[in-house]
């Protein structure tokens, strides 16, 4: 018998039934010697099978076989059980057997449920991209969207209360103070509103600056105004309140452009109002140069008034007050109406006194007449009594 067939028909089976329980151990019916030849022949390592166990040659791994024992315990170096769910994800459970997650949907997130945190699919799912700055959403129940950017823009909600970006601030009401700074608020077209419910009340500007206070400008950015062009100014709105209400202008203060010329540019203030039901009736105005125009006939068209400084120069003021306020003179007994034919009588005394009255420029030279007669009268009074009655 040749080795190699001892081998095979002695020493083999009885190597390979010891297998079974175990770790590979020499039998006793092996010899010390027989098993170092084998070792040295390596016939066993060689070998392909047994009973359906494919070893690969010369490596000793086994790559063909069934396994028929129990499942491995975690403390051993397994998971505890025998399947695990397709796609599912392992989680430890402590010395237990290990978990697994249920498979997923697409666009779902792994998370922490509730105590004790075992980990679970979200039921919302999200999108696999997003774009660059770009908000997520609920876009429906339970479906998380990307939000479109915007540029420079508000973050508002539509209805429904779809969130959108938009350059348009809808209404909201301010619960405490707002701080602008260096920057405008733009109206386009129209105008910015400011509504208050409150009796007399409206826009409060306050001032801390320990030198000045309150500035209110108004500018006119166009660069070629023309003549007659509104620089700025305050309207004053009310309803009528006969009949149905009406809102109209009752009354306006403005700067106007008189010359744009450079080098000659002159303003002009307006003061309007209502007058008899007709409204924007120019009442006043004022030039630059401090001439001032009153309509005193209430005809609609201011006339210059010349102010004075000199007794004489009253008289200046006898033709525009005779020739615009005959009937208001005749009331006041300054004038008084012929009986026959047309026209007026005035009686000089009611005249002098209105003038008088109204010459408060003039009271520095009656200040310093009555000087000058109080010092002639103490230097008649310092005289002696002879002297005075000589």
């Amino acid at each position: 018998m040749t080795t190699q067939k001892y081998f095979d028909s002695l020493i083999l089976p009885t190597i390979y039934q010891a297998v079974g329980g175990g770790a590979l151990t020499v039998p006793p019916s092996v010899g010390a010697d027989t098993f170092a030849m084998l070792a040295a022949a390596q016939t066993l390592t060689s070998k392909l099978g047994y009973n359906g166990l494919v070893v690969t040659p010369n490596t000793g791994v086994i790559t063909t076989g069934t396994w028929s024992g129990t499942g491995i315990v975690v403390g051993k170096g397994g998971t505890g059980v025998a399947t695990l769910a397709l796609n599912g994800v392992l989680f430890g459970n402590d010395a237990n057997a290990v978990g697994v997650t249920a498979i997923g949907a697409e666009g779902q997130l792994l998370r922490a449920g509730a105590s004790p945190f075992v980990p679970a699919w979200t039921t919302a799912t999200f999108p696999a991209t997003t774009t660059i700055n770009q908000l997520l959403y609920s876009s429906a129940a339970n479906v998380v969207g990307g939000l479109a950017t915007g540029n420079s823009m508000v973050l508002v909600t539509g209805a429904g209360g779809i969130p959108a970006f938009s350059s348009t601030l809808p209404a909201v009401t301010l619960g405490g103070n707002m701080t602008v700074t260096g920057r405008a608020f733009v109206a386009g077209a129209g105008s910015t509103l400011i509504n208050t419910t409150g009796s007399y009340q409206g826009l409060a500007l306050y001032g801390s600056h320990a030198t000045h206070g309150v500035l209110i400008r108004l500018d006119h950015t166009h660069t070629t105004p023309d003549v007659g062009n509104i620089i700025g100014g305050t309207d004053w709105y009310g309803f009528d309140g006969a009949g149905t209400p009406v809102t109209r202008r009752w009354a306006y203060f403005r700067a106007l452009y008189a010359n744009v010329t450079d080098g000659t540019e002159a303003v002009e203030f307006n003061w309007a109002g209502m007058a008899g039901g007709a409204f924007d009736n120019i009442a006043m105005t004022l030039s630059g140069a401090g001439v001032l125009a009153v309509d005193l006939a209430g005809s609609g068209t201011p006339a210059q008034v010349d102010l004075f400084d000199e007794y004489d120069d009253a008289l200046m003021l006898r033709q525009g007050i005779q020739q615009n306020n005959r009937e208001l003179l005749a009331d006041m007994g300054v004038f008084e109406r012929k009986d026959t034919g047309s026209g007026y009588m005035m009686k000089i005394q009611p005249m002098v006194r209105l003038l008088a009255g109204g010459i408060y420029q003039s009271r520095t030279l009656i200040d310093a007449l009555t000087e000058r007669l109080e010092i002639a009268e103490r230097k008649l009074l310092a005289l002696p009594q002879a002297e005075a009655s000589e």
